[in-house]
């Protein structure tokens, strides 16, 4: 069975192809001139954290309402903001 290609998914490739070399470039240039880096790698731990926390909540929830007994978490969730007042 012969291979062809449709003008249709041509311009589709092609689109992608354009879309994929756009993104990388503008990723290369975010993390090299703008400390895209730093700041991703701090959105991730905070999300990370978020998620975690979330996900124990939601475990200690689902164990409450099938009825077992919910301990208090081993784990402290401890948020160091730096905008308590001091003394």
């Amino acid at each position: 069975m012969p291979h062809f290609w449709t003008a249709a998914a041509t311009a589709a490739l092609f689109n992608r192809r354009l879309q994929d070399y756009l993104w990388a470039e503008t990723a290369k240039y975010e993390l090299h001139h703008r400390n895209t880096w730093e700041k991703l790698t701090r959105y991730e731990t905070t999300l990370e954290r978020s998620f975690h926390r979330n996900l124990h909540e939601l475990q200690r929830l689902q164990a409450a309402r099938v009825g077992k007994r919910v301990m208090a978490p081993v784990a402290l969730d401890v948020d160091v903001s730096g905008t308590g007042k001091e003394g």
